[in-house]
């Protein structure tokens, strides 16, 4: 972490571990200004096998703002050792082992040789772009395949090509993304960012809204109630929006279409339970006729989760 005030920041990190886990290490500091602090931990008691219905936290208050960054873990098949077609998307990986990474892979294969991950995952239709960060540490390769296709074949340094090529995701559609690792063994491990941040929005399910048509006259009062399902073993808490390319403010007066003031509520959910928030949402005396689609936004714990649209529909 750094300070970037022109005062000495003097505190500490907190963690909210998984059930079991056990930090070590000091997580004191005290930064001049523009220093940076490096911390040497290390976590035992982790599950590799719950992982990926968990997340780690990290949580840090100064100059009365809190910064939180969140680990949450992924599953990918992983075999070690080189095979023929291994980036093609119908490749039988049924007997190769799983792995729970955070975000993506992260010094994830410190063997010297090549190592393959694969997994599946969802682009919605409509989203803009896939992004992903390597670095490649000298002396290793990085070799990754988007459904067959050869997106990225690093050998030098830093693999900063952040976008695949759009006519290699297949979008409204599940994805198939390879990875070949191959490295000596004085080389230092690799590591993947950005992959996971783009990943937020493949939650296809675990969230419900009701009703998905309202219908109302203006001057009228309706709610619209949004529920999701807590997806990790952890209790969680975030925020949740309800948006809307419309004018959605009252004091808009004539320009507005619809009020959802207050169109953010903070909600809370035990592990496995559901968290459930409402919108009242009303069309102004002066509203326009005709048809407005909003959705609901979840944000929670380094997560952000896009419900369908709602149609708000105000007749006469």
């Amino acid at each position: 972490m750094n300070d970037t005030s022109d005062v000495v920041a003097e505190g500490r990190l907190f963690f909210e571990l998984p059930d079991g886990a056990k930090l070590h290490g000091d997580t004191s500091y005290v930064l001049k200004p523009r220093e940076v602090k490096t911390f040497d931990l290390r976590i035992d008691g982790l599950d590799q096998e719950k992982l990926t219905g968990q997340f780690i936290a990290a949580r840090v208050t100064f100059g009365g703002k809190t910064y939180e960054d969140v680990m949450s873990f992924s599953e990918w098949k992983y075999f070690e050792g080189d095979v023929k077609d291994g980036g093609a998307p119908d490749f039988d990986d049924s007997k190769w082992k799983r792995i729970s990474l955070a975000r993506f892979w992260s010094a994830a294969d410190t063997r010297a040789g090549t190592t393959w991950y694969r997994r599946s995952f969802f682009v919605p239709e409509g989203m803009n772009d896939i992004q992903m960060l390597f670095e490649r540490p000298p002396g290793a390769e990085i070799q990754v395949f988007v459904n067959g296709n050869l997106a990225r074949n690093e050998k030098q340094g830093l693999a900063y090509k952040p976008r695949v090529e759009k006519e290699y995701v297949k979008f409204g559609d599940w994805n198939v993304i390879a990875v070949k690792f191959t490295r000596r063994g004085d080389a230092s491990p690799a590591w993947c960012t950005a992959f996971k941040g783009s990943e937020s929005a493949f939650f296809r399910s675990g969230w419900k809204l009701s009703p998905s048509v309202i219908t109302m006259r203006s001057g009228e009062k309706k709610t619209l109630t949004a529920e999701l399902k807590n997806p990790f073993d952890q209790s969680i808490e975030g925020t949740a929006f309800l948006s809307s390319p419309t004018e959605t403010w009252g004091a808009a007066g004539p320009h507005s279409l619809i009020d959802i003031s207050p169109a953010k509520r903070h909600f809370k959910a035990a592990p496995g339970g559901v968290a459930k928030v409402a919108f009242e949402i009303t069309a102004p005396p002066d509203a326009a006729h005709g048809s407005h689609l909003a959705m609901v936004k979840f944000v929670f714990e380094g997560n952000a989760v896009y419900t369908d649209t709602v149609r708000i529909r105000i007749v006469r």
